[in-house]
């Protein structure tokens, strides 16, 4: 029997949509795939399993329930707050091109034109 081409397509897009939607999603624990959490896919493609996530969102709202690990914060495009060579800058202060070292500084611009100096700490 020939199908025309029309049918075939049809029949070809029932058939995509059935192997789709026999994937499923399940959860691998009593605590995961919980409201508002991010979760975290232990498979790919096929069936998914999804793991206990320490990520969760309300609203605009992110709560990460462990450690968070960064190389800086920005706000509003802005970098608020970053550290590089034991040096530790606040509230949109340093230069985030500076070698110099152990420097803390808190506070608009402050800090902004120490862009050299030794890379060391200074102890022999």
């Amino acid at each position: 029997m020939k199908l025309s081409k029309g049918l075939y397509i049809v029949v070809l897009g029932i058939s995509l949509w059935c192997s789709l939607a026999s994937a499923q999603i399940t959860c691998s624990s009593g605590s995961a795939c919980q409201t508002n959490f991010v979760p975290v896919f232990t498979s790919n493609g096929g069936n998914a399993k999804v793991a206990d996530s320490i990520i969760q969102q309300s609203g605009s709202n992110v709560v990460v329930g462990g450690n968070l690990s960064a190389n800086g914060f920005e706000i509003g495009g802005n970098l608020f707050a970053f550290g590089s060579n034991a040096n530790a800058f606040l509230g949109l202060a340093g230069n985030s091109t500076t070698v110099a070292c152990c420097n803390t500084a808190v506070g608009l611009n402050a800090l902004l034109e120490n862009a050299s100096g030794s890379p060391d700490d200074g102890q022999a």
